[in-house]
């Protein structure tokens, strides 16, 4: 007696196989799009509890204006401890002490 399948598979459809590429793509983008954008964010923190880096205290002199192309900021103007390099703060901090950065 001949074996007869209960099933056979079905037809080679090309357009099946489009269908499930495209979806099969749209769900790696839409599961690895959270990855990409938490993964800085993570690699921080990480590299914060393992005490990577060293810690800098920045003396603040005057405040100042950091102005673009549409507006305006605040900035502080003052030295790091570690290199005497000047720098300009992204805001209103300690003027005239000394504070950790924040």
């Amino acid at each position: 007696m001949p074996f007869v399948p209960a099933a056979t598979l079905p037809e080679d459809r090309p357009y099946s196989r489009r269908a499930t590429w495209i979806f099969t793509t749209i769900v790696v983008l839409f599961l690895a799009a959270p990855v990409v954008a938490l993964l800085p964010g993570q690699v921080n923190s990480v590299a914060w509890l393992t005490g990577a880096g060293r810690p800098d205290t920045f003396t603040g002199y005057v405040y100042g204006e950091n102005c673009g192309r549409d507006s305006c900021t605040t900035v502080t103007y003052g030295t790091l401890a570690s290199t005497g390099q000047g720098i300009a703060w992204p805001a209103r901090r300690c003027p005239g002490q000394a504070c950790a950065p924040a």
